[in-house]
């Protein structure tokens, strides 16, 4: 809770005030050093062999591994306002009054009466440092044939068919450790009163000057000190979860590492024909294809479902004796498997007109196509939960039911190439028939779709046993609503061949895009009830390079700018939420010293652009984030 004082509204969202911390609340400013380690192993092999029957027949065959490893390790340190951190017991500062006002998609007014202590080492101290473990497995193996027979035919030059069979495995492992708090000072887990040598003292600079200074602390330093035996490494563990039976110490509940961990198994066979087009019609030579693919889909995914908090019930609705990496049981969920098996069937045609000998080309394609959910997104970490009033309530960020993003997509263009340059003019029109969607199902019947729940509960205070009742389920879903994506695609390039000497390797590329989609969403970020946008979509996207090319030395300047979007942003929580336009320009230059011998040097978002995000409108400031330009310097030399 907190104390909130001449508040500034935009509508129901407080975009300002000034907040206080009250005697029960845990208002605060943090101080967070963090500390991320990322190690990704990849490993591929494969096996292809060719072997040309006959003449007019030939036959491939591919065999393929490939396989990850990501450990991805998020480390955290919170450092929080003494009274006095020379205190033999220091005690948290709780006299903390903030006040600010959101500015759009400028920075925001802040202010902070604790502001001079960020920066003082006799107020900061260390109270909680926590690690957070992403592990990814992801392996795949593929089988594939293919087959290419010519034919004698004035419409079809050749057929071509085959199939592809692959079996792919991703696992996840989440795990975690944490010493102290960051709402106040643990007095079992004390905080470490920081030195000299661990801290440097940041001002801020820029735009950013009137931001009070604070200390950047060196994590190892701040770790070493605080574990002098070496810091414990983070565990998969119930922690003090729901139907442990013994906690061995925990005083936290950790089940959501136990509940996030697992595996996904994706099984697909997929085969095909398609015959290739080479014919006249009118005397205009065509060329294309047109063909089906059919796709059988298999996926399944581990899980560990709730079964209720009656521990006399939970073995007849399949609970048994789970244990975690130390050791730790519960006996209120069980294991299962979920997922699904589909079938579907992709026609394509694709035309190629020749209208004129001087390289002028009518192009249309007409498909069925898909996007299967990232792999992770398939994962069943399924969090169920049961309420002293007897609601059942649940949650899971990904679903082992969700199906791919089906599209019928057409495209008709004109294209233009000559020596010195080319054009295209492109019309496209995608009729999306669902998309993945982020939803909450209220009064969700958990019993009908599957899952273990209890009847009735017994409340705890009166001891009285009534039915158990149905409440807000949220999750990832097939939107099954679609809608179309519509637009028009321009491209120009020009080459100046013609210029002398050293004048001719100047050229330029440009393009252009305007898109339209009826698809929109609601979202109650920010505030209120929001419509957002398709995923990803700009209206307007435009492309510049402008680039000189000459006798081994290469170098170009490309500016990309795109309107207004929706994506995901990862906050306090994933959230979807509106990213203002934006233009980036990047810089490139390249020479090869020798045959073998290159080098190149890069500087991407050359005018340091920030990402800004916003929740509906740009009144209610999302995030502002410059991540400044990043150089790069390297060669490459061949033997």
């Amino acid at each position: 809770d907190a104390s909130w004082n001449n508040t500034t509204l935009d509508g129901n969202t407080v975009i300002g005030g000034n907040v206080n911390r009250t005697t029960d609340g845990q208002t605060r400013v943090e101080i967070v050093n963090d500390n991320n380690r990322d190690i990704d192993e990849l490993t591929n092999f494969g096996l292809n062999a060719k072997w040309q029957i006959t003449e007019d027949f030939n036959v491939n065959i591919d065999v393929s591994h490939s396989g990850t490893t990501s450990d991805f390790r998020n480390g955290l340190l919170w450092a929080n306002i003494a009274q006095d951190a020379n205190a033999e017991t220091p005690i948290f500062d709780s006299n903390v009054s903030i006040n600010y006002k959101l500015n759009g998609l400028n920075l925001p007014d802040v202010g902070f009466n604790q502001g001079d202590a960020f920066s003082d080492i006799n107020k900061v101290v260390v109270s909680k440092y926590g690690i957070y473990p992403y592990v990814h497995e992801d392996s795949l193996r593929a089988y594939r044939v293919d087959f290419d027979y010519a034919l004698d035919s004035e419409v079809f030059s050749s057929v071509e068919f085959g199939a592809r069979y692959s079996e792919r495995h991703f696992s996840k492992k989440r795990s975690v450790f944490e010493y102290g708090t960051d709402n106040g000072f643990d007095p079992d887990e004390t905080p470490l009163r920081l030195t000299e040598d661990m801290v440097d003292v940041v001002d801020w600079q820029g735009d950013f000057s009137y931001f009070p200074s604070y200390l950047a602390i060196d994590v190892d330093s701040a770790l070493r000190a605080w574990f002098p035996e070496g810091v414990p490494q983070p565990v998969t563990t119930w922690g003090k979860t729901e139907g442990v039976l013994d906690a061995q110490g925990y005083e936290n509940g950790y089940g959501w590492t136990v509940l996030q961990s697992g595996d996904v198994f994706e099984d697909v066979l997929s085969a095909y024909f398609m015959a290739n087009i080479d014919a006249e019609i009118w005397d205009i030579p065509v060329t294309g294809n047109i063909g089906i693919r059919m796709v059988n889909t298999d996926q399944r995914a581990t899980a560990i479902e709730f079964v209720g908090s009656d521990p006399d019930l939970a073995p007849s609705l399949g609970a048994q004796y789970i244990e975690d990496d130390i050791g730790i049981v519960n006996n209120l969920y069980k294991p299962s498997i979920k997922g699904t098996t589909y079938t579907d069937y992709f026609p394509s045609l694709n035309l190629s007109f020749n209208v004129s000998e001087e390289g002028k080309y009518i192009r249309f394609a007409a498909a069925k196509v898909m996007s299967r959910p990232p792999i992770h997104r398939l994962s069943a970490d399924i969090g169920l939960y049961l309420s002293d009033d007897g609601e059942i309530t649940g949650s899971s960020t990904n679903n082992p039911f969700l199906k791919p993003f089906y599209a019928t997509q057409y495209d008709l263009s004109f294209e233009s190439y000559t020596e010195e340059s080319s054009y295209a003019i492109a019309l496209f029109y995608k009729d999306i028939e669902s998309f993945i969607q982020d939803v909450e199902i209220l009064n969700y019947d958990f019993a009908g779709n599957g899952f273990s729940v209890p009847e009735t509960y017994e409340n705890p205070t009166t001891g009285v046993v009534n039915n158990t009742v149905n409440g807000k389920y949220t999750t990832s879903l097939n939107n099954k609503e679609g809608g179309y994506i519509r637009g028009v695609e321009l491209a120009y390039s020009h080459f100046f061949k013609s210029l002398p000497g050293a004048w001719s390797g100047l050229g330029f590329n440009l393009s252009y895009s305007f898109t339209q989609s009826e698809i929109t969403r609601l979202t109650d970020l920010g505030g209120g009830s929001t419509e957002l946008g398709f995923p990803g979509l700009s209206e307007n996207v435009a492309n510049l390079i402008v680039f000189y090319d000459y006798e081994g030395f290469d170098t170009r300047v490309s500016a990309r700018f795109r309107d207004e979007f929706v994506s995901d942003q990862s906050a306090i929580e994933n959230q979807e939420v509106n990213y203002s336009p934006e233009l980036v320009i990047d810089y490139q230059a390249s020479y090869n010293v020798t045959d073998s011998l290159g080098l190149t040097f890069q500087i991407n978002n050359l005018t340091d652009e920030p990402t800004r995000t916003y929740f509906g409108q740009e009144s209610r400031t999302g995030t502002i984030q410059y991540f400044g330009r990043e150089f790069y310097l390297g060669f490459n030399y061949s033997m």
